[in-house]
This record gives structure tokens, sequence and C-alpha cells, in this order.
């Protein structure tokens, strides 16, 4: 579930590639958990692109708003 990187800079951050629980174990405090394991884990920053419609999830769970990303099709 976790990547980490480094920069040439020597800082350290961890990304997120998908944070998903199927629909009938939603409600359950399990996406909570696996976001809270996942800062727990980290060396410092974390980073993920939301799924539109989640945000209230994220910041319930103490993630703020950092980056808006652009993307070439």
């Amino acid at each position: 579930m976790r990547e980490s990187r480094r920069k040439g800079d020597g800082y350290f951050f961890g990304t997120i590639t998908e944070l998903l629980v199927l629909p009938e174990y939603q409600k359950q405090g399990i996406g909570s958990r696996l976001l809270q394991m996942a800062k727990e884990n980290t060396p410092t920053m974390l980073y993920f692109g939301a799924q539109p419609g989640l945000e209230e999830f994220y910041e319930k769970n103490g993630c703020r708003r950092s980056l808006q990303l652009y993307v070439i099709e």
C-alpha cells in the first residue's frame, strides 16, 4: 500500500496509490484504520489522490488539501 521515495534534497515522503474498501465492508471503520496504519508507517508526509466525493472522509481522518493535480490525456 505504501511506497517511499527519496528526492534529491533528502526529503522523504510516502505515496498511497489507492485506498479502497469493498462496498459491503464500507462504513465499518476499515478505511479509517487503513489510513491510520499508513500514517503511522510513513517517514514524514503522505501524499495521495482522493477520489471525488470522498473529501469529507479524508478531512475527518486528519488530512488536508495540499496540491491540485493536472492530467494530460
